[in-house]
């Protein structure tokens, strides 16, 4: 949403659809493309990942430490100023959106006809 949500939160554009697959809290009125019949969503293309190698407990305490920062109250207000969709996933969790991402638009850009030659 970014720039645009002042826009449409003051009714000079209208917001059709989200890609998320939830509705965004600053817009609730707005569909998501699959409540509106569309088989299709985006999921957040934001994370904080680790080098490949990084030790296992390592990882596991930075994940921990990363979640429990993202609900203190001024990051939820800087995610919101920026009008960015949040959703919290582990590092697991952000894994699996990652991968059943690249398979849903492999596949769209495949109907498209533009799938990969080499």
């Amino acid at each position: 949403m970014g720039s645009n949500i002042k826009l449409i939160q003051a009714g000079k554009v209208r917001a059709v659809s989200i890609f998320s697959p939830k509705r965004f809290e600053l817009l609730p009125d707005v569909p998501t493309l699959q409540e509106s019949g569309y088989d299709f969503a985006i999921r957040s293309g934001l994370g904080i990942c680790s080098p490949v190698g990084l030790d296992p407990a390592k990882q596991q305490k930075l994940e921990k430490v990363f979640l429990e920062a993202s609900h203190d109250q001024s990051f939820i207000d800087l995610v919101n100023t920026m009008a960015l969709p949040f959703d919290r996933k582990s590092g697991a969790g952000f894994k699996n959106d990652a991968a059943v991402e690249y398979e849903e638009l492999g596949r769209l850009l495949d109907d498209m006809g533009m799938k990969k030659t080499k």
